[in-house]
């Protein structure tokens, strides 16, 4: 299993200005699994990481909302690139978690429990 690397917008860019967070990848073959939790996330985050996402993977991505996961969740589909991937993005108050899956045999209401266990 890979060490936790921590993200932080000095270093990545992929989240907003004071925020921090740690990632967790786990690859076996072609599988992988993606486990992201970040803090000090204003509550816009999670529309516009949605925006940027569908502006770029376009119609390949679609989103659906999750009731009683968090202030805002929403799981998501797409396939680039070879990938088939799925997961469960949420955030409760600062706080966002999110679950990637490319090539895992997982169903929705797993990846939800995960991501309710993180929160």
């Amino acid at each position: 299993m890979a060490a936790p690397t921590t993200i932080n917008e000095a270093s990545s860019g992929d989240l907003p200005s004071g925020a921090t967070g740690v990632g967790c990848s786990y690859i076996s073959g072609t599988s992988v699994v993606i486990v992201v939790m970040a803090s000090g996330v204003p509550s816009s985050y999670f529309s516009t990481e949605e925006q940027e996402q569908t502006s770029d993977l376009g119609s390949s991505i679609s989103y659906t909302p999750v009731s009683g996961l968090g202030d805002q969740a929403a799981s998501y589909n797409y396939s680039a690139d070879g990938l088939t991937a799925s997961g469960v993005l949420a955030l409760q108050g600062t706080d966002v978690v999110g679950v990637f899956t490319d090539g895992v045999s997982t169903s929705l209401s797993s990846e939800e429990s995960l991501v309710r266990s993180l929160l």
